[in-house]
């Protein structure tokens, strides 16, 4: 991780380090519900996640952002140049779209606390009932949509996955696709627990996740859902 984003500068090398080693500060977790907040407090809120460099050149906050006209303010730099022996090396960003391994874990919407915890969500203006309705759980905190709930919740579910700032799950997607192309680790996924193998079987089918690492009563209960002739996932 310290190549990654350094550039691939090593303390002692004898290379000029391009840039200080960057430092992810603490950024809201959840975009404001444009339904509650004034158009000023909405873009307060943006300006102050995308100050922190660190954060901008990792993530986007135009993908999924509610910003509209005020998406250019918050556009973070899409590259930045470090010279090497034999050139100039553009560097792309944000780098979230170009992993090649994610080390994660799953939520199951049916184990209340930690992640999933009505403090957490009333912070962030969102309504947990509704959510659990809408959602298997959660892959490294973006929500996976439950197929079978009805379209308002899934819907919901999709608004509140716009506004969540961290990892998304198109980024899965590309990383585990990326992985299958090109022999890379890809997305492996930690879960203990019988609780978490429905999330996770749903996480397979869409072709998220690229390794699994799982204690025996997951991996059990996750076997009797493969075999099972028709899971039930609702």
């Amino acid at each position: 991780m310290h190549r990654i984003l350094n550039g691939g500068t090593v303390k002692g090398s004898g290379r000029t380090q391009a840039q200080p080693p960057l430092h992810l500060s603490f950024v809201p977790a959840f975009q404001p519900d444009p339904a509650r907040f004034s158009d000023d407090d909405f873009r307060a809120v943006l300006k102050f996640a995308s100050s922190v460099s660190a954060y901008s050149q990792i993530f986007s906050l135009r993908e999924g952002s509610h910003a509209g006209d005020a998406s250019h303010e918050v556009q973070p730099k899409t590259g930045r140049q470090t010279k090497q022996s034999g050139g100039v090396e553009e560097r792309k960003f944000p780098l979230v779209d170009h992993l090649d391994a994610i080390l994660t874990s799953v939520g199951s919407k049916d184990q209340p606390g930690r992640f999933w915890s009505g403090e957490f969500f009333r912070q962030g203006h969102i309504d947990l009932p509704k959510l659990c309705r809408g959602a298997f759980g959660d892959l490294g905190g973006a929500f996976i949509i439950n197929p079978p709930a009805n379209q308002a919740d899934r819907e919901y579910v999709e608004a509140v996955n716009k506004r969540w700032t961290g990892i998304k799950e198109p980024h899965f997607r590309r990383c585990a696709l990326r992985a299958r192309e090109n022999t890379l680790p890809g997305v492996t996924v930690l879960a203990v627990g019988a609780v978490r193998a429905k999330i996770v079987l749903q996480c397979l089918k869409l072709g998220l996740i690229n390794h699994l690492i799982l204690d025996t009563d997951c991996a059990q209960r996750l076997s009797r859902l493969v075999r099972s002739r028709s899971p039930r996932l609702e």
